[in-house]
C-alpha cells in the first residue's frame, strides 16, 4: 500500500458513539433516526472526499460504513484504520449482493477488526439494533506483509530507455465470432535483440519494476481504450500478486474504470498462483469488483488454488492455462480436466476462457466442451496497438474470425449429435400419428419433482403438444445435443434440480436451441428474478402456480416469439430501430448493444409512448421486482440506456424524461 499520513497518535474511543459512512444522504438521514432511540450518540459524514482522514479525526466504538465510496471503499478504509490501531466495532452495509458483503466482512477480520455484521440495503431497524447489541469486547491485532523480489537489469534498462512496449492479443466471442476483448502483453523492443517476449524479463523482475510495469500497462490500456469506444471490446491487464496491497495501482485502475465508464470494460488478470491462500488477494478482487472492474483468474490448472478458495474468491472469469487446451486432441485426462473447468467457471457464475487454440481442430473441441472466449495463434497473434486498430476495422478480417468460429461450431454439434444416445420418454397425446406429431409443438421438462412434471404434461393432454421429461440437467442437455426432428419450442426449466442450478446450462442450452426459456421455481426472491432476467430467459413462473396460467404464459411467451407477432426489428423513431436478434440499436451513425433489461426498458417505454410509466410498473417489468426508493438499479438502466442512445441519435429526437417522484416518459420529436 502507498505510505499514508496516520493519525499522529491513536484517538480513544468513546464507548457510546457510533460513527456513520455513507455517501448517500437519504440512507445516512435514515440511519441517524434508526439509533434516535438509542443510548449512543450518532456522527454522520459522508466519506466521498478521504474518509480515513475524516474517519481518524473522531472518537467512536461503533464504525457503520458503506461499501461503496466515490473513489475509495470501506475495504481501503479499515485497512488503514487497522495499520492505526483502531479499536471500533464495525457494521459493513451496501447495495451490492450479500455474497460480496460476505467477502467484506471476512476480508476486514483479516485486518483485525470484529466485524459485527453485514447488512444488504435495505435494512429494517431491528436488524441493526440486534447487530449492536452483540457486541463484545476481545480485540485481535492486525500485521502487515510485505514482500520483496530481487531486480531485474534487462526490464529496469527497458524502462530507463524507452524499449518498453505494449501489444494487444484479440479474444473472440464463441457464439457471436466477433472479438470481444483484448490481453494487454508487454513486450520489450531491444535496439541488438529485436522483440523480446516477457518469459525472458517478467520472473525475475523485482518489485519496484513490476510497479512501473503495471502501471505503463494501465496507462497503454487506458490509452486504447479512448479508441474503442462503442465498438463493445473488453481490455485485460495483468497485475503481479505481489502489487496486489499497492493503493497507487487500485487508484489508478478505478480512475481507468471512471474514465472509460461502461464504454470499455477493464478486467484485470490474477494468476492461480497468487490466488491461493492470500488475503491480499482477496481484498483486492473484492474492491475491484466494488468499483466496476472484472476480475480473471489466469493460468488456471497450474498452481494450488483450493475449491474453497475458488468458492469465496470474488472472479468473473477463469482462463485455462494454454498447455492445458493444447493436449486436449492427445490426451483424455486434459479433456476432462477442460470440461471441469468449464463447469466450475460456470458453476461460479464466471466466464470461461481458453487460452493458445492454434488450429481448427483446437477450436472445435473448445467450442464442443462448451467455453465462452477463446484467444490463440489461430485467430491472431499479439500485435501492436496500429496493427491492431487495422483488424478491429478490417470487415474481412471479422469475416475470417467469424467463418472459423462457424465452422468449428458445426462440426462440434455434428459430432456431439453423433455420439448422443436417444432415450425418447416422451409425454403428450398419442405417438402414433406421423403427421400429427409433425404439427405438434414439442416441449423440454426439466423438473426433478414427478409430481409436478405429470401436473404440467397433463395440462395439454387435448391439445397438440408433446412433453420430454428430463430429471436432471444432464439428462436435459443431451437431450438438447439430440432433438426431436422439428426441434423444441420451449424448455421448461427448474431451477433447483439435484445435479446443479438451472440457470447455469442456460448458455448450453442457447448454444443448443432457439427455444424459449421458461423457468419455474419455488426460489422467488428479486435476486434470483434479476438473475434469470439478466441471463436472457424467456419468462419466470413461481411455484406454486395454476396450469392455467402456465398455460397462458407459455402460449403469450410462443405467440411472442412468433415471426408473424414478434419482428426481428422494432421502429423506435423514423431514424433508430431495436434490432431483437442482435440486441442492439442503430441509426446511419452507429449501433450500441444493449443489455436484456435495456431491451426490456425501451421497449416498456415505447408502448407508454407520451404517457408516464411510474417506477412500480418499468420496476415489475424490467426487473421483476417491486420498486424500493434504496434499489437503484432501475435509475441505473435508465441512465444507461439514456447514454447509449444519444450516442447514435445525432438529430436528438428521442428523450427520456424523468418525471419526478413518479416515474419516467418517452418522447419523440421527428
Amino acid at each position: 500500500m502507498m505510505n499514508e499520513r496516520l493519525p499522529p497518535a491513536p484517538i480513544v474511543p468513546d464507548p457510546q458513539t457510533i460513527l456513520i459512512v455513507e455517501d448517500d444522504p437519504g440512507i445516512r438521514e435514515m440511519l441517524v433516526r434508526m439509533l434516535d432511540a438509542t443510548s449512543y450518540d450518532v456522527v454522520a459524514i459522508d466519506g466521498l472526499s478521504d474518509p480515513f482522514e475524516k474517519v481518524s479525526a473522531h472518537a467512536y466504538s461503533v464504525l457503520i460504513i458503506d461499501l461503496a465510496l466515490g473513489n475509495t471503499d470501506a475495504i481501503d478504509v479499515l485497512s488503514r484504520l487497522a495499520r492505526a490501531g483502531s479499536s471500533s466495532d464495525v457494521i459493513l452495509i451496501s447495495g451490492h449482493s450479500l455474497d460480496t458483503l460476505q467477502r467484506a466482512a471476512s476480508i476486514a477480520r483479516g485486518f483485525g477488526h470484529r466485524v459485527l455484521g453485514a447488512l444488504p440495503k435495505p435494512f429494517r431497524r431491528k436488524a441493526l439494533m440486534d447487530l449492536l447489541a452483540s457486541r463484545t469486547d476481545p480485540r485481535e491485532s492486525t500485521a502487515e506483509i510485505i514482500d520483496v523480489m530481487p531486480g531485474n537489469a534487462l526490464l529496469r534498462e527497458a524502462l530507463a530507455s524507452g524499449w518498453l512496449q505494449f501489444w494487444f492479443q484479440p479474444q473472440i466471442d464463441l457464439r457471436s465470432g466477433r472479438i470481444c476483448g483484448l490481453e494487454t502483453l508487454a513486450r520489450i523492443a531491444h535496439p541488438q535483440k529485436g522483440i523480446l517476449s516477457p518469459a525472458l524479463f517478467i520472473e525475475e523482475a523485482g518489485e519496484q519494476e513490476k510497479r512501473a510495469l503495471t502501471g505503463a500497462a494501465i496507462d497503454a490500456a487506458a490509452l486504447l481504450g479512448e479508441e474503442l469506444r462503442g465498438k463493445h471490446v473488453r481490455i485485460s491487464i495483468n497485475v503481479f500478486g505481489d502489487l496486489l496491497a499497492d493503493e497507487y495501482l487500485m487508484r489508478q485502475l478505478i480512475l481507468v474504470r471512471g474514465s472509460l465508464g461502461d464504454d470499455v470494460p477493464i478486467t484485470i488478470e490474477i494468476t492461480e498462483n497468487d490466488v491461493g491462500d492470500n488475503l491480499v488477494a482477496e481484498a483486492f478482487s473484492t474492491r475491484a469488483r466494488l468499483h466496476g472492474l472484472d476480475v480473471s483468474i489466469d493460468d488456471f490448472g497450474t498452481a494450488y488454488a483450493t475449491f474453497d478458495r475458488l468458492r469465496s474468491f470474488s472472479f468473473t472469469e477463469l482462463k485455462l492455462e494454454r498447455a492445458i487446451v493444447a493436449e486436449m486432441a492427445t490426451d483424455p485426462r486434459a479433456r476432462g480436466i477442460c470440461r471441469a473447468s468449464v463447469d466450475l467457471a460456470h458453476a461460479c457464475n464466471a466466464t470461461a476462457v481458453a487460452e493458445g487454440v492454434e488450429t481448427i481442430e483446437d477450436l472445435g473441441r473448445v467450442c464442443a466442451l462448451g467455453f465462452d472466449i477463446a484467444q490463440g495463434f489461430l485467430f491472431a497473434r499479439p500485435v501492436p496497438h496500429g496493427e491492431l486498430l487495422r483488424i478491429l476495422g478490417d470487415e474481412d478480417e471479422q469475416t475470417r474470425i467469424r467463418d472459423l468460429v462457424q465452422k468449428a461450431r458445426t462440426a462440434a454439434e455434428a459430432q456431439i449429435a453423433a455420439a448422443t444416445r436417444i432415450d425418447p420418454m416422451i409425454t403428450g397425446v398419442a405417438a402414433g400419428n406421423t403427421a400429427k406429431e409433425n404439427r405438434a409443438r414439442h416441449f423440454l421438462l426439466v423438473e426433478d419433482d414427478p409430481l409436478v412434471a405429470d401436473m404440467i404434461c397433463n395440462m395439454w393432454l387435448a391439445d397438440d403438444a408433446l412433453f420430454s421429461r428430463s430429471a436432471s440437467l444432464q439428462d436435459a442437455l443431451k437431450r438438447l445435443r439430440d432433438p426431436p426432428a422439428s426441434g423444441y419450442d420451449a424448455v421448461i426449466l427448474d431451477l433447483q434440480m439435484p445435479d446443479g442450478y438451472g440457470l447455469d446450462i442456460l448458455p448450453n442450452i442457447r448454444d443448443l436451441t432457439d427455444a424459449a426459456v421458461i423457468i419455474i421455481s419455488g426460489a422467488g426472491t428479486s435476486d434470483s428474478r434479476a438473475d434469470a432476467i439478466n441471463a436472457g430467459v424467456d419468462d419466470y413462473i413461481m411455484k406454486p402456480f395454476s396450469v392455467r396460467e402456465l398455460k397462458a404464459r407459455l402460449l403469450r411467451t410462443l405467440g411472442r416469439r412468433a415471426p408473424v407477432d414478434a419482428p426481428d426489428t422494432v421502429a423506435i423513431s423514423k431514424a433508430i430501430t431495436l434490432d431483437l436478434v442482435r440486441g442492439l440499436i442503430a441509426s446511419v451513425t452507429g449501433e450500441q448493444h444493449l443489455t436484456h433489461a435495456e431491451i426490456l426498458l425501451l421497449r416498456a417505454l415505447k408502448d407508454a409512448e407520451g404517457h408516464v410509466a411510474t417506477r412500480q410498473a418499468l420496476s415489475r417489468s424490467v426487473l421483476w421486482r417491486d420498486y424500493s426508493k434504496q434499489d437503484k438499479s432501475l435509475d441505473v438502466c435508465v441512465s444507461k440506456l439514456r447514454r447509449k442512445i444519444e450516442d447514435i441519435d445525432t438529430n436528438k429526437s428521442i428523450h427520456i424524461k424523468t418525471i419526478r417522484g413518479y416515474g419516467y416518459s418517452l418522447s419523440i420529436t421527428e
